[in-house]
């Protein structure tokens, strides 16, 4: 019988791709066959028990050759008792059985209607409605048909897709914001670090400072607090790190190093920070971006200042048409790991420190690529991280 089971699934399979007002008037039209068989198999069944009671019961047949109801009950009187009400409920059963079978096909119709097209579909909706209701947009469902219930599950679907490409596309907005943030706090600590350091000199030593070096310190502290005004200005159009903006200008390299040289010095304090510029520093103009170079080398030079031991050297140079920034510490250098996800934003390596961001050289390598170069990292021979900043000139 196993043809029987596959012929009556894929019946099933049929009647599943049919839309539903032609599936609905399919079941109603088997509906109305069976019962039209039933009507004529009852009303053939209730004569020949009508006809056979007459043979056992009575004699008289020419009586029995009217089939008027009416006139039969008339007569009735005369038939024996046990056989009347046989053959009155015959009669009524003959006449009037349509009165049972039509609400009962109708019903049946239904059922099996509503157990073929709606119910699987209304229950994947439901259960995806559920999952909805509690924000929860983990999960799928296929209902594989052609008709309006398949359609309608379809875009259930695509509506559940939609959601979570919209709640990806906030997240991500949020993290780029929250990017934004953590950046802007990260970059306004190197201007605000060298000032403190210039600050600190000034407390300790403005009676023995001429008012030579006096304004050249006061010089400095107006470039920082330019640069937290730029900072300030940029984050205004910055919606997320891969925003960050190069504008290159024409521009003299050797001032470039006596600003690399003032932060330096602001930035040393307990661990000294050393400064050599390898090419003859006559004034050279070229094609960079100032303010990128310098924020490049606050990260890197912070990222240092995390893990040196005694000192930090930073050197400067030039190589056909990409400037160099080196920044060497005496450290324990770059793990495995640290190689693998330096760039990654938030990564801050073992030993996280509380209030660090792991911004430093994400920011520094966005720059650098922005700029026309990159960024490099890996460990001395002699122990310690080097970090290698490459920016284009041209």
């Amino acid at each position: 019988m196993d043809w029987i089971e596959e012929w009556m699934e894929k019946l099933k399979e049929k009647i599943k791709q049919v839309p539903l007002r032609n599936a609905m008037v399919i079941f109603f039209l088997i509906a109305f066959i069976f019962i039209t068989i039933l009507y004529f198999l009852t009303v053939q069944t209730c004569d020949n028990c009508i006809n056979m009671l007459k043979k056992i019961y009575f004699s008289n047949e020419d009586y029995f050759e009217k089939e008027d109801m009416i006139c039969y009950i008339e007569y009735a009187a005369t038939l024996r008792q046990k056989a009347q009400n046989r053959i009155l409920f015959f009669y009524f059963l003959k006449r009037y059985n349509l009165i049972f079978y039509i609400p009962i096909g109708i019903y049946i119709a239904s059922y099996f209607y509503y157990k073929e097209k709606l119910k699987e579909p209304l229950r994947f909706l439901h259960q995806g409605a559920e999952h909805l209701a509690e924000n929860d947009l983990d999960f799928s469902f296929t209902y594989n048909s052609k008709d309006e219930m398949g359609e309608i599950c379809q875009t259930f679907e695509n509506m559940r897709f939609q959601l979570v490409e919209n709640q990806k596309e906030i997240w991500e907005i949020i993290e780029s914001q929250r990017q934004c943030n953590a950046m802007f706090a990260h970059d306004l600590r190197t201007p605000l670090t060298v000032m403190h350091g210039y600050l600190d000199m000034l407390k300790k030593y403005h009676v023995n400072l001429s008012e030579e070096k006096l304004v050249e310190i006061l010089k400095i502290l107006t470039r920082q607090v330019e640069r937290m005004e730029q900072f300030s200005d940029t984050m205004k159009e910055l919606h997320g790190m891969e925003d960050l903006i190069v504008r290159k200008k024409s521009a003299n390299l050797q001032e470039l190093c006596q600003k690399i040289e003032e932060n330096i010095k602001g930035l040393s304090g307990k661990i000294p920070i050393m400064f050599e510029v390898l090419f003859s520093a006559e004034p050279f103009f070229c094609n960079f971006d100032e303010a990128s170079i310098l924020e490049v080398l606050d990260n890197m030079i912070g990222n240092a200042l995390r893990y040196a031991k005694t000192r930090i050297e930073v050197k400067v140079d030039l190589e056909h048409d990409m400037f160099l920034l080196y920044v060497k510490d005496d450290g324990c250098g770059f793990s495995k790991e640290d190689k693998k996800n330096a760039f990654q934003p938030y990564y801050s390596g073992e030993g996280k420190e509380h209030g660090h961001f792991g911004l430093g050289l994400t920011i520094a390598n966005q720059l650098c690529h922005k700029h026309g170069g990159k960024l490099e990292i890996t460990n001395s021979i002699y122990g310690g991280a080097i970090v290698c900043a490459m920016f284009s000139i041209i």
